[in-house]
């Protein structure tokens, strides 16, 4: 008798992407305005805003398309969806790293260098890391095999 077995990995997508879209709202990073100070302020994708909003919705989506995508059996769409969304977020967010914050905050006084203001990531950015790799490594597991209720592993 062939019976199916579950394949958890798939699982990785919406597991991911969940974990992105609520990091999404914890710290990401963490700096005082003068070394001495003990006061730091952290800073979060909300508290970021404006292009950073692009992060909270590619993991939204992609979880949508996950769920949309797995009551139809239609794994296809739902693995484009996750490899290229977690793919560009992923570039986005490496791109925004290493333009903005490792080579200097441009302000109106001039280019601010991290190490003056104790910069440094927090939880929230790792997170957000962690959470698209992962969607982007389940995606590979999405395969065009149809999976009967017993083990859908989601509602």
């Amino acid at each position: 008798m062939s019976e199916m077995q579950p394949n958890n990995k798939r699982n990785l997508v919406p597991v991911g992407a969940g974990l992105a879209a609520i990091c999404f709202f914890l710290p990401w990073l963490k700096f005082s305005c003068s070394p001495e100070l003990k006061v730091k302020q952290t800073l979060s994708g909300y508290d970021l805003g404006r292009e950073y909003w692009v992060v909270f919705i590619a993991a939204i989506v992609i979880l949508g398309a996950f769920f949309y995508f797995n009551r139809s059996n239609d794994f296809k769409k739902a693995r484009l969806i996750a490899f290229w969304g977690s793919l560009l977020t992923l570039a986005f967010i490496l791109f925004k790293y290493f333009a903005d914050y490792k080579s200097g905050i441009k302000t109106e006084f001039g280019v601010i260098d991290p190490a003056d203001i104790g910069f440094t990531i927090e939880y929230g950015g790792y997170g957000i890391l962690i959470g698209f790799i992962m969607a982007f490594f389940g995606s590979f597991h999405l395969d065009d095999q149809p999976i009967d209720d017993e083990h859908r592993g989601w509602p």
